[in-house]
């Protein structure tokens, strides 16, 4: 019996080609793209969860509150975690980690620089799991071993066997003790290269233990079974009062609040509201927002496939009634239907499956992922193919079954029949279709112009042209290196093309650093955590700013180098100022605290994402032996390649054994806006899919329509109906189904744009005219659509469209 239902749900689909091509290429095309988002989506929420661990281990945020700011950090202090694990005995275990940038390694007389380097503590490896290619969770238990990704090993050592090799680090030697595949898990400390805690200097580990002041490090607790973070928070409140707060208030005059408290570790990847955390990060509402696109885009499918089929009744119908009058009963009628449906489902997998693999190195491109079909062939997708075959058989294939089972053979032979009903029906799914094409249109169309004002709104800052060269950073003690870089300035600025240099430890888009800065006044202190950078005497006209009062600084008055500040407007505001330049900042110390006198004012510039509101700033001259980490070069226009190449040549004359590492500013500014950039690539794909499988569910429709009226229209052209006004009839019965659905999308898009806008300190607006443009790619594919198949069937011979049964 299940034999013979499945050759005639063969059968019937060799019996229409089309019908059959439009409904299996649909279903894959939706299938395709709800799986794509399905592997992202899955990717994303895959981040830390691979620790065996993970629902106990915890990190350590910061929140300090200054009265009218408050500042929310993702480090802690170094001596937190130590401290902490001595004390309580609700902490199984803890690790933690202190960030060192970049780091540059020796080998064989070649430099490597890591993009991501850590000093971490024993335990790191044995709270957190890699997958470890050589060595294994002790590797850190000796001061001079080293642990490095595979990529590191590959670029450092080729085909050489890892394990065991020497390099130099600013003048110690380090042994490779582990390498661990940087690939295998997603995990929000992005895989670089990591220092064994015990071989930190000894007089920089003091100064870090002591210091509760500063916030250096990410801290990690692993709590006892049964504890939650709710539990554990009185104590961590008891030991802020007992360690640090006395610190803040007795050495740095603190006035505000403060608390620590525990995120769980599957929560960090999405968090975006710290600062000073880690680079690699989610963003949940894209995450629902792109798995709600997979519905949308798998329900356009399936209005496709219903509507068609339910379109196709008038031709079951006679086969139905024949089958009645044999004997069939209604459930396997009812079975037939679905059995077909599932069978036409089961054939848009395996389509789907193949479109699949070549669609994932685009999507990887698109999406910034590296996902394989590895990722694939796992048990839950596996559970999801099995989850749409069903729903999509059973939901597209029940209204024509157990619509048409009901009639009794006789009305099932009469025409017209068949189709009563369902009339209403195919336009209320159509009308969703278009819904669902208008707001992917509205939304992709929303996000390039967003992301377009990003790119060229005026920063403040002249952003072009400007290469950003990152310098060695040698050991402090070491005197000769540090003296070798200063040269490097003069020397590159011997080329031509380069028109101004400037040394900085910041750059825009790179963050700052965040010193608390006291003014002092009349009624008292008044301490404000405010981002600060430094750098030299050249770097304000290297980057444009514009000074509403005062000067820059100048090499030639000694006092510029200690004692002055550049500020912004927004720190004028902050403080109330009203003659910034007679007023004086001080860094809160010990015993003493630091004098700065304000020099100049500019105007404010964005120096960070417009995610962000403009902060204020405060700018210093570094002192020329230690504000080097980054030599900003302003070009000429001119063959950039060639610039590069000679520059390049200059540095390695100064610095042979030294990487050569630089981006354009631009550029770096544009990876603030990653992820909308991602969203919008990925976004625009997906509309195109939606506009795509909707042509094809107006295609289908519009040809079943032409064909349920041939005998009207053969009629109205032997009555002497133009051509063009039976294109229009059929067209306008579609594109009032788009009216309808405008009126219920737009509103809809206005408010989930404008939600998303919100989302930016500084946007654009929500405009007309992506709504106007919406409607017009829409219009224009619906009509073309329809139009196809309406002259088709008015030029068709009215003589044969007469005898049509």
């Amino acid at each position: 019996m299940f034999a013979n239902y499945l050759l005639i749900a063969w059968r019937t689909l060799l019996r229409d080609k089309l019908f059959a091509a439009l409904n299996i290429f649909g279903l894959a095309i939706g299938i395709v793209a709800c799986l794509l988002i399905y592997i992202y989506v899955q990717d994303e929420l895959s981040f830390d969860a691979h620790h065996a661990k993970a629902h106990r281990i915890f990190r350590i945020q910061s929140h300090f509150n200054f009265g009218d700011q408050s500042d929310d950090f993702g480090l802690t202090q170094f001596a937190m975690v130590p401290t902490l694990l001595q004390e309580y005995p609700g902490v199984e275990s803890g690790s933690w980690l202190y960030v060192l940038d970049k780091c540059s390694f020796t080998y064989q007389g070649q430099s490597f620089i890591e993009d991501h380097g850590y000093f971490a503590d024993t335990a790191f490896f044995r709270t957190f799991d890699y997958q470890w290619l050589r060595g294994g969770p002790h590797a850190l238990d000796e001061p001079d071993n080293l642990v490095i990704t595979q990529r590191m090993a590959n670029e450092m050592f080729g085909s050489d066997e890892p394990l065991g090799k020497m390099v130099e680090r600013n003048g110690r030697i380090l042994k490779v003790a582990g390498v661990i595949d940087e690939k295998a898990f997603n995990t929000h400390i992005v895989p670089g290269c990591f220092l064994s805690m015990l071989g930190m200097p000894p007089q920089a580990k003091e100064q870090l233990m002591q210091g509760w002041g500063q916030v250096s490090s990410y801290g990690y607790l692993v709590l006892t079974p049964g504890s939650t973070a709710e539990s554990f928070q009185p104590k961590m409140d008891a030991f802020m009062k007992k360690y640090i707060l006395p610190f803040w208030q007795q050495d740095a005059g603190f006035k505000g609040t403060m608390r620590f408290n525990l995120e769980p570790l599957r929560d960090v990847h999405f968090n975006n509201d710290l600062i000073y955390d880690t680079p690699k990060k989610g963003n949940r509402a894209y995450v629902t927002l792109l798995s709600i696109v997979a519905l949308l885009i798998l329900g356009i499918a399936c209005i496709n496939y219903i509507n068609m089929s339910t379109a196709d009744a008038t031709r079951r119908a006679k086969e139905v009634a024949l089958r009645k009058v044999s004997g069939a009963q209604r459930g396997q009628l009812v079975i037939q239907f679905i059995g077909g449906s599932v069978l036409i489902a089961l054939l848009g997998i395996v389509v789907a499956l193949m479109l699949l693999k070549l669609a994932l190195p685009g999507f990887n491109e698109l999406s910034g992922k590296e996902i394989g079909m590895g990722n694939v062939l796992s048990g839950g997708f596996a559970g999801l193919l099995a989850l749409i075959v069903l729903l999509i058989g059973v939901l597209a294939g029940s209204y024509p079954a157990f619509f048409l089972s009901r009639f009794a053979p006789q009305l099932l032979l009469k025409e017209g029949v068949a189709g009563a009903g369902k009339q209403r029906v195919r336009k209320v799914l159509m009308a969703a279709q278009f819904a669902i094409a208008l707001f992917m249109v509205v939304g992709t169309l929303a996000v390039f112009a967003q992301l377009q004002w990003l790119r060229t709104n005026d920063m403040g800052l002249h952003k072009e042209n400007v290469l950003l060269v990152k310098m060695p950073s040698p050991h402090p003690e070491d005197t000769l290196k540090w003296d070798a870089l200063r040269p490097m300035k003069t020397e590159l600025m011997r080329e031509s093309f380069v028109t101004a240099a400037s040394f900085a430890d910041n750059t825009p888009g790179g963050g700052t650093q965040r010193w608390v800065l006291r003014a002092k006044g009349p009624e008292g202190n008044i301490d404000k955590p405010l981002p600060a950078m430094s750098c030299d005497a050249d770097y304000p006209a290297l980057i444009g700013m514009t000074f509403t009062q005062g000067r820059t600084f100048d090499p030639r008055i000694p006092t510029d180098q200690d004692g002055s500040i550049i500020v912004n407007e927004a720190l004028v505001k902050a403080f109330g100022w009203t003659d910034p330049l007679s007023e004086k900042l001080y860094v809160p110390g010990d015993s003493i605290d630091q004098e700065l006198r304000i020099i100049g004012v500019v105007k404010d510039f964005h120096y960070t994402s417009l995610h962000t509101p403009i902060e204020p700033i405060a700018i210093f001259q570094g002192h020329p032996r230690y504000g080097v980490n980054n030599l900003l070069l302003r070009l000429a226009p001119g063959d950039v390649q060639s610039q590069l190449m000679a520059l390049e040549g200059r540095y390695k004359a100064l610095q042979p054994n030294a990487q050569w590492d630089a981006d354009f500013l631009d550029s770096r500014i544009a990876e603030l806006y990653a992820a909308e950039d991602k969203l919008f690539r990925v976004f625009s794909a997906f509309a195109i899919l939606a506009i795509l499988l909707t042509v094809m569910g107006l295609y289908g429709l519009a040809y079943f329509t032409a064909r349920q009226r041939t005998r009207e229209i053969g009629i109205r052209r032997v009555m002497g109906a133009p051509v063009l006004d039976i294109v229009q009839r059929l067209n306008a019965e579609f594109v009032v189904l788009l009216g309808l659905a405008l009126l219920v999308t737009f509103p809809l898009a206005f408010y989930a744009i404008g939600r998303w806008l919100e989302t930016f300190a500084y946007h654009t607006h929500v405009s007309p005219l992506h709504f106007a443009g919406a409607l017009l790619i829409t219009l224009m594919v619906t009509v073309i659509t329809v139009t196809v198949q309406a002259y088709r069937a008015a030029v068709a011979d009215p003589v044969k469209a007469l005898r049509y049964e």
